[in-house]
């Protein structure tokens, strides 16, 4: 019953009350089903002191059980009679209860005789009890005599707020053997007359004699025929419950449109969710892009190696126009490949992985879960959840900036030396004409230097090339494991959580299957 009620509950959440109708009532009616819901009929004997229940219990028993009594300071402790191998739902219940002294029985019978406190002892906490059991208990034997049958205390604080269960409660007469014919009439005449104005409308009254002075106990068989009676019957309704649960399962799964059967997301998931990063990564990360990263590293290695020629073309390159002519790469690899991503090829193919993705778990979720799936991972849905993990992924990246080669500076250093040997070379070039015949020093060292700086820059250019490369791998690199990261935040984790609610109301609905063969088994 508790999975029952989970169950409407988490189809509730999805689907609303109106199309539940049928099993919400199946659960309810199993729900106002009374008494212990086990193969044992429990029996709660209530009464005041002195009402002879330890004789009604000996008598029932075929034996002396209430020799226990002994062991019980006080009537205000209870005792249980119960089958020497219980089933564990009476252990159950009797823990719950606080009945912790308990005696064995091998009755073919499977009963259950609980012997309460006494009705006229410590009554302010009796009444708490009575109201916890009587849910729990299949009958209630209140057992009086003919002194105390009319006690005002009984009728007040008992029988009258408790006369909503009066379906459980059978009343026993008992010490009849005390009474003539004629006086026993009138006695449960008057006393049938006051449990109606009570308001316990048909009472069921049994006349006993549990203990004779002179003679067998009288009127027990009635006793025991009655709790065989209510033991079938307590058999045909739970079986009728376990069949109304198996019903309101089959309504749930029925409505919903869940079965016992997983959707497979993760290993789709999975799927999905790879090629729409590899696709993103490629249209992020173009071939124009990885050509720019090339040109930009070896921008920054001339930066760094640069010389004055050097630094004079840098400075040119930094300014207004030279960024408006698209000659400046200090934008940096993320920022270019940010630009105008979203034009390029790919993005509607990694928007289409998604819907397709969408459509089969929606497809397999069925019923309002399937409906409920498209509705909330609609195509701008999409759209924006693809666009937001591109942004994000490329705001991560942003910071990542390119590290330059150690020995660049060394580079710039000996550019500025080569410039001077230049300049050098060319104010002795002209100061001292070279004379033929002669080695031309200063010729060879205007043309050396220049040739030098010529050869380093190349050297500069193709180590800040290779860099480049290196530089989209790791950023290939990184934009897979922050679009893989972002994907799964912005859309992987809501997508989850919708298919997981139609897998816990599966999961719940096979345990109520599974603990319904069981319960059935057993009854």
């Amino acid at each position: 019953m508790d999975l029952l009620d989970t169950a409407v509950a988490q189809a509730v959440a999805s689907v609303g009350d109106e199309p539940l109708s049928e099993a919400i009532e199946l659960a309810n009616t199993a729900r106002r089903r009374v008494g212990f819901l086990g193969r044992s009929v429990v029996v709660a004997l209530a009464g005041g002191t002195g009402s002879g229940k330890s004789s009604l219990l000996n008598a029932v028993a075929g034996e002396t059980v209430a020799e226990v009594a002994a062991i019980r300071p006080t009537t205000s402790e209870p005792l249980a009679w119960m089958p020497q191998v219980p089933e564990p739902g009476i252990v159950r219940l009797l823990d719950d209860m606080g009945v912790d002294k308990r005696v064995g029985h091998l009755n073919d019978l499977p009963v259950v005789l609980i012997d309460m406190p006494d009705t006229d002892s410590v009554v302010g906490a009796h009444r708490a009890i009575f109201e916890r059991l009587l849910p729990r208990v299949d009958v209630v034997w209140w057992v009086v005599d003919p002194e105390k049958y009319s006690d005002r205390l009984l009728h007040r604080d008992f029988l009258g707020p408790l006369a909503d269960y009066q379906g459980q409660f059978r009343f026993v007469f008992n010490q009849i053997d005390r009474l003539s014919s004629g006086e026993l009439r009138e006695v449960l005449q008057d006393f049938e007359t006051r449990l109606k104005e009570i308001g316990i409308s048909a009472p069921i009254i049994i006349p006993v004699a549990a203990s004779p002075p002179n003679g067998l106990p009288v009127g027990i068989d009635r006793l025991v025929d009655g709790l065989v009676e209510l033991g079938d019957a307590k058999r045909a309704v739970t079986a009728k419950t376990i069949v109304d649960i198996r019903r309101a399962g089959t309504a749930i799964a029925a409505v919903t449109g869940v079965t016992g059967e997983g959707i497979g997301f993760e290993a789709q998931w999975e799927t999905a969710s790879s090629e729409v990063v590899a696709g993103l990564v490629d249209m992020v990360v173009a071939a124009d892009v990885a050509e720019k990263a090339e040109a930009e590293g070896a921008a920054v290695a001339l930066r760094t190696g640069v010389g004055p020629i050097g630094l004079v073309i840098t400075r040119l390159r930094d300014t207004r126009l030279a960024r408006a002519l698209g000659l400046s790469l200090r934008d940096g690899l993320a920022n270019e490949a940010a630009r105008e991503w979203a034009s390029r090829p790919g993005r509607d193919t990694a928007l289409g992985t998604m819907e397709s993705l969408v459509s089969q778990v929606a497809l397999g979720a069925g019923g309002p879960y399937a409906r409920a799936i498209r509705s909330q991972f609609d195509t701008e849905r999409l759209t924006d959840a693809v666009d937001k993990t591109v942004d994000l992924a490329l705001h991560r990246a942003s910071h990542a900036k390119l590290a330059g080669r150690p020995w660049w500076a060394a580079v710039a250093a000996i550019k500025w030396l080569l410039t001077i040997a230049v300049i050098w070379g060319s104010v002795w070039w002209y100061a001292t004409p070279p004379v033929r015949g002669s080695v031309p020093w200063s010729v060879v060292l205007v043309v050396g230097g220049l040739v030098v700086g010529l050869a380093l820059s190349r050297l500069l250019d193709a180590s800040g090339r290779s860099l480049g490369r290196a530089r989209v791998v790791e950023f290939r690199q990184q934009m897979v494991t922050d679009l893989d990261l972002q994907l799964e935040r912005v859309l992987g984790q809501p997508l989850r959580a919708a298919v997981r609610e139609r897998a816990e109301l599966g999961a719940t609905l096979a345990q109520i299957s599974v603990e319904a063969e069981r319960a059935q088994q057993s009854a």
